[in-house]
């Protein structure tokens, strides 16, 4: 198996840029944790990435018929992930931990007794009616992989990471669960390569968001795998994007918790600060997106401090409930709402 890079300026140039933000995240105090809980922090992004991974195959808790497995799978995903976020130094990267997280990811599952977990595939599998790497080959060129992965010294992380994982994607070594167990290994060697970033806020919300770009990005780097000519430079800089945006979010994050400090808001005050986020982003205002929001912005804000406000914004004019047959959100009056913002930030 042939692994190559084609240098790139572009990329060579996004690599350094994040790797000054990852520098200075480690150096400067600016950009420290500040009142943000690093543990419940790196919890928020561990549950968010459990639940988006599976949204990411198209497997959704809220609409699933089997809600019982797929909180099984979320739980599972989530239990891997922690365990990579707390115990990196203990783990031994090699192909029987990937053989390990793989049984792991559907330990107490109710799957079809045909799927064989925590072994590599024994079956022909096909993505998109094109098939992947045949079960006698699979063995081999997981271990050439891992093998390129320990030898190879000359590339940077950011450049050997994903094209680890586009080579693990195309390989496709399991009947299942393939896309959630390369979001698991780009977890654990960013942060295993220091990039602890990927502790607390979670690449898989920016795949879910991306999805499309996502999926036409590893469409783009595998083609022309199996005559080794393929080239891997559009899901290479799909990671970078990601990490650059990761960063973003990150020192949104910080931002936005020294302001809640600096001018000691209320929660109600919080709340309304994320509607504005919300419709700023075009971004439908639900209980749900107020929620999510909020988690991953590690708030400590409660449901009833969420009912409490919009029942206040209600009375005030703010915002006003609507219910379709198959949907219900807030319909906001986003002049009202930047006009409060403004009187709290005087």
């Amino acid at each position: 198996m042939k692994i190559k890079y084609y240098p790139s300026q572009a990329i060579d140039d996004l690599v350094k840029d994040i790797s000054l933000k990852n520098d200075a995240s480690y150096e400067d105090s600016s950009l420290s944790i500040l009142s943000i809980d690093k543990i419940s922090c790196s919890n928020n992004a561990t549950e968010i990435s459990g639940e988006t991974s599976n949204e990411i195959e198209g497997i959704s808790l809220k609409y699933s018929t089997n809600a019982q497995m797929v909180k099984k799978i979320n739980d599972n995903y989530n239990q891997i992930l922690n365990k990579i976020k707390y115990k990196t130094k203990d783990i031994d990267f090699s192909l029987n931990t990937i053989l390990l997280w793989h049984k792991q990811l559907f330990n107490g599952v109710e799957i079809d007794k045909r799927l064989h977990t925590g072994v590599w595939k024994q079956g022909q599998n096909y993505v998109n009616q094109e098939p992947m790497a045949s079960v006698i080959a699979t063995p081999i060129l997981m271990n050439e992989l891992m093998l390129w992965w320990k030898q190879e010294e000359s590339l940077h992380p950011l450049i050997k990471i994903p094209l680890f994982i586009i080579n693990f994607l195309r390989i496709h070594p399991f009947e299942d669960g393939n896309g959630r167990m390369s979001r698991l290994i780009t977890n654990y060697l960013l942060i295993a390569n220091h990039y602890d970033i990927a502790k607390y806020i979670s690449i898989e919300s920016y795949m879910l968001k991306h999805k499309q770009a996502y999926f036409a990005a590893i469409r783009s780097s595998t083609k022309g795998w199996d005559e080794e000519t393929n080239n891997a430079q559009d899901f290479i800089k799909f990671n970078l994007d990601m990490l650059e945006d990761c960063f973003k979010a990150w020192m949104n994050n910080l931002e936005f918790h020294h302001l809640i400090q600096s001018r000691k808001l209320k929660k109600r005050d919080v709340v309304l600060m994320i509607i504005n986020d919300l419709i700023e982003n075009n971004i439908p205002v639900t209980k749900s997106s107020i929620k999510d929001s909020i988690r991953a912005r590690n708030v400590d804000i409660s449901e009833d401090n969420i009912k409490d406000a919009l029942k206040s914004f209600s009375t005030q004019g703010l915002l006003l409930f609507r219910r379709t047959k198959s949907f219900s959100y807030y319909e906001c009056d986003h002049k009202k709402i930047q006009n409060k913002i403004k009187q709290l930030m005087n």
